[in-house]
């Protein structure tokens, strides 16, 4: 490649890390968390007076057949507004650090699992008879239960981080973080139109689009991509092995979203355990590294 081509492509990549890093200081702005914040408890409440007025029977024709009768719907439809936040949120971690994008990713699966325990709570029928929601209760407390576990290895694998610098000086990581800056804005784009086209297939055409699971497809290839991409600045070993083991990390979880109930929480808290031993033996590699030199 020569001298013209490689000015154009980092000419390219700055372009879109400035425009990352303008999207980036938007978006953490306390202007914004408030109007998140605002978003947030709204579509709560309006949830829950849609669902009120529905049975009344007072809503048009058209909405009537969209609007469930069921007032726990509102706290899905609340927590679904904050795992976008949350997922929105991953994009820009993935820009500044493969370990806090992994455990981004875990704290957006618990999320789900909660969310998965509020719907249960949902389904049981009024009067509540026992014998009728065995089933739901017992659900309802695997996902919650599993929530929880995976909290506390989210906690375990934060406090366990070490880093290796892949890149030999300030130009090369300058450009490793121009690179990942461009990939999470492409991400960004593309996860607000399938997060629109989702909403709108599932609400006026009854398409049953699960977009969580989509989303944790897509960024399976997104954490392949940046180990690949990372091969341009390190072959080192430990550091192509843990990114790569968190990547299967993602597939876990991918394949978690689809898991009946109980495999579901099973696959999760073993993603879970997988990343904390391999940053428990990362970690070891890293002292090693350190004492020999």
């Amino acid at each position: 490649m020569n001298d013209l081509s490689t000015n154009k492509i980092s000419q390219t990549l700055n372009i879109f890390a400035k425009l990352f890093d303008k999207i980036y200081t938007l978006w953490e702005s306390e202007k914004s968390l408030k109007i998140i914040g605002s978003i947030i408890v709204s579509s709560f409440i309006a949830t829950l007076l849609l669902i009120q007025l529905k049975n009344w029977g007072l809503l048009p024709s058209f909405l009537q057949n969209i609007i469930p009768t069921n007032h726990f719907f509102a706290i899905e439809i609340a927590f679904s507004f904050l795992l976008i936040v949350e997922i929105l949120g991953m994009i820009f971690i993935l820009a500044h650090s493969v370990s806090a994008s992994m455990a981004k990713q875990f704290e957006i699966f618990s999320l789900i699992l909660l969310r998965q325990a509020f719907k249960d709570f949902g389904e049981f029928t009024e009067p509540f008879i026992w014998d009728e929601n065995i089933d739901q209760v017992i659900k309802m407390l695997s996902d919650a239960f599993g929530a929880l576990l995976i909290f506390g290895a989210i906690v375990l694998f934060k406090q366990m981080q070490k880093h290796i610098r892949i890149t030999k000086d300030e130009t090369e990581q300058l450009g490793f973080v121009q690179v990942k800056k461009t990939l999470a804005i492409f991400m960004i784009f593309s996860f607000s139109i399938a997060g629109v086209y989702a909403i709108f297939a599932n609400l006026f055409f009854t398409a049953n689009i699960h977009f969580f699971k989509a989303f944790y497809s897509a960024l399976i290839f997104t954490d392949i991509l940046i180990v690949l991409i990372s091969l341009r600045y390190s072959h080192l070993y430990i550091i192509v092995f843990r990114n790569s083991g968190f990547a299967l990390a993602t597939v876990i979880i991918r394949l978690a979203l689809t898991a009946p109930v109980f495999y579901n929480v099973a696959l999760g808290i073993s993603a879970s355990l997988f990343i904390l031993g391999l940053s428990f033996t990362y970690n070891k590699f890293v002292k090693l590294r350190l004492n020999n030199h």
